[in-house]
């Protein structure tokens, strides 16, 4: 069962990795001089920061009779990078898996590529956790591998949003932006056995868990320009998403859903100081998620907080 998940994972990592050089292309080709009476562009783009990085991820099996099903994962680790010309590149170390003893501690690891560019986002993330502390134990048996891609188009090419999230350049004016958002993510979980709330029926046990999603959605950026290099930037799309969702039953009882269609919206928000040599600035991520099908109904919450500090020269 395992070699076919790593398998399948890879054949999705494989997948998205060549849609987001096929994008990152278009982009290229489709990109803007920057308007400098808008956004201010720094002498040199050399900078070194560190900071602190907070995770939360939540899964809950629920129904509307029954007693949810719920297991977490909270880390919080220390951030380090850097950025000479147009090349960088940061690391977070972990520090504490926080709600859970050291003997109980989730094994984690994953990645974050990110490109910026004037009037695009493309971020392609991937996380394996190997651990989850539930409402009464912790259980190192359930095993949860993720991988997204999602990235929008910025319509206003006055707005930056790389001085807000990447702070590698200054918005200079007030300035907002209409955005169109695509996002492609797929989840596997398994266990030893799960017993799980049905949406309708009793209690069932699963071993395997597995979901597609494809996103589209509209939203809305804005950056408000304060005294002093200061500055506050909100981002929210929303739109329809397709799942597609599979389990597998520990009585080898195979079930597939059909295709399902449901809201889903993506909120960040970025608060900070952009100075000449000194920026610091805090960001705050939040991917809710929820899937319903004839049995089992399923919440993702996913949140992420950054802290960083920094230093151009």
């Amino acid at each position: 069962m395992i070699p076919y998940t790593y398998q399948r994972i890879k054949a999705d990592s494989l997948l998205i990795i060549a849609l987001l050089l096929f994008f990152s292309n278009i982009q290229q080709a489709l990109s803007q001089n920057i308007d400098s009476s808008y956004i201010y562009l720094f002498p040199s783009n050399n900078q070194i920061r560190t900071g602190l990085r907070y995770s939360d991820v939540e899964i809950r099996f629920f129904s509307d009779s029954k007693e949810a099903f719920v297991f977490n994962s909270s880390n919080l680790g220390v951030s380090i990078g850097g950025r000479i010309g147009k090349i960088g590149l940061g690391i977070t170390l972990p520090v504490s898996d926080l709600g859970t003893s050291e003997a109980n501690a989730s094994n984690i690891f994953d990645f974050n590529l990110q490109f910026y560019r004037p009037r695009y986002l493309f971020q392609l993330t991937g996380r394996q956790i190997f651990g989850f502390q539930t409402e009464e134990v912790f259980r190192n048996d359930i095993k949860l591998w993720d991988l997204t891609l999602y990235g929008f188009k910025v319509f206003n090419p006055r707005l930056s949003l790389r001085a807000a999230f990447k702070n590698n350049e200054r918005q200079k004016i007030n300035q907002g932006s209409w955005l169109a958002a695509l996002s492609l993510n797929t989840q596997v979980l398994l266990s030893d056995s799960l017993s799980l709330p049905g949406a309708t029926d009793d209690n069932f046990i699963i071993d395997r868990y597995q979901q597609f999603e494809l996103g589209f959605g509209v939203g809305y950026a804005y950056t408000l320009v304060l005294p002093k290099n200061w500055y506050i930037s909100p981002v929210l799309v929303v739109g329809p998403e397709i799942r597609y969702l599979r389990y597998r039953g520990f009585a080898s009882d195979n079930s597939r859903e059909r295709l399902r269609l449901s809201p889903r919206f993506r909120g960040r928000i970025a608060i900070g100081h952009n100075g000449d040599r000194f920026f610091f600035s805090v960001a705050s991520f939040l991917l809710p998620g929820i899937a319903t099908s004839k049995r089992l109904n399923t919440r993702v919450q996913d949140n992420l907080i950054r802290f960083r500090i920094g230093l151009r020269w």
